[in-house]
């Protein structure tokens, strides 16, 4: 989305609802967004947390379970592409579909039968 006030976006387009699960990026910047987009009950799988932590999170009101998602740092990132390259291996891509077919892919994925990467293109 483009707006600042996505949370407001999201909750209009949902009738008030808000959505089952939000995939947050910004961190402490935009949690209390996401929290007041998500519906009651509803997950939030942080990622990364680029600010270093959340201040504020109160979700425990609404049931909202915020989960994070380890990622590396820039320097670890920049090593893996160093070594992949270096050594020339590429990731196991299983399938690959186009974003109007992401219900497909997620079946697909769920089904648990690929081996590699399932990769989806925009």
């Amino acid at each position: 989305m483009t707006s600042p006030n996505w949370d407001e976006a999201v909750l209009r387009l949902t009738g008030g609802r808000g959505v089952d699960h939000v995939l947050e990026v910004g961190g402490d910047g935009t949690i209390q967004q996401s929290i007041r987009a998500t519906k009651d009950g509803g997950r939030i799988a942080s990622i990364g947390n680029l600010s270093g932590g959340f201040t504020r999170v109160r979700r425990a009101e609404r049931g909202v379970e915020v989960t994070p998602i380890a990622v590396g740092s820039r320097q670890m990132n920049s090593d893996l592409m160093r070594a992949i390259d270096m050594h020339r291996q590429m990731p196991v891509i299983d399938s690959t579909f186009p974003f109007a077919d992401l219900k497909r892919a997620l079946g697909y994925m769920e089904a648990g039968k690929h081996f590699g990467k399932i990769v989806i293109t925009f």
